[in-house]
């Protein structure tokens, strides 16, 4: 009985060793992005907590993340905060939605190094809007004004913020399966004078998404090779 016992104990530790193993050793095997999650909107509070997980995941030497996002949007200066640090070389970010990302929400989205959606998710871009009035209100005020140094300066500033948006919607637009789609999206932001919805077919075809995933662990599968 003690033999069996050890002949079981022995084979199990040996199927264990031969398995891990064949995942050391299997060319396609890649260990999953660990995950951080952002689930509100993007205020001084939230977006310090999540600074703090970026933070200890880069100085981990992790090589990979996914950043699962579902957030309204929020403060743009803060958001610029976790943007700077997803943007440093020591590790990839991709990012991921499940629900809805919007406006900051998106502006985080698209900063992925793989871009992840599940067939639910739903994502909105706009210029955002100052005081309640789109940019494309302010710069009318300011054709009729152009005397009102404040408005120029709130128009200027918005051009400024939104810069990074559309560079990187240029640089997706090489190699997105619709170009023709990503141009009519950039045009439609210059105007800035509505929100755009995209669903998740509408996100892979402009290149805003990368991948179609059934959920969390087939994106953390694809994050940990990017």
């Amino acid at each position: 009985m003690e033999k069996s016992k050890l002949f079981l104990r022995v084979s199990l530790i040996g199927a264990a060793l031969a398995i891990g193993y064949s995942l050391y050793t299997d060319p396609d095997y890649t260990r999953p992005a660990p995950m951080v999650t952002l689930n509100d909107a993007v205020t001084g509070k939230s977006v310090d907590s999540l600074m703090v997980l970026l933070n200890q995941y880069n100085n981990s030497g992790a090589k990979t993340l996914l950043l699962k996002i579902t957030s309204p949007g929020g403060e743009v200066m803060k958001g610029r905060e976790v943007i700077a640090l997803m943007q440093e070389p020591e590790m990839k970010v991709s990012t991921y939605a499940d629900n809805y990302f919007m406006s900051m929400g998106m502006s985080f989205f698209l900063e992925g190094e793989t871009r992840l959606v599940t067939k639910n998710a739903i994502g909105m871009i706009h210029r955002g809007s100052v005081g309640g009035m789109t940019y494309a209100e302010l710069k009318a005020q300011l054709e009729m004004d152009p005397e009102n140094e404040q408005l120029r300066m709130l128009v200027e500033s918005m051009d400024i913020l939104f810069e990074p948006e559309f560079k990187k919607l240029e640089e997706i637009k090489k190699t997105a399966p619709n170009p023709a789609y990503t141009q009519e999206i950039i045009d439609d932001l210059k105007k800035g004078n509505h929100d755009i919805f995209l669903n998740a077919d509408q996100l892979i075809a402009s290149g805003i998404a990368t991948h179609i995933v059934s959920g969390v662990k087939e994106a953390q599968k694809i994050a940990g090779k990017a």
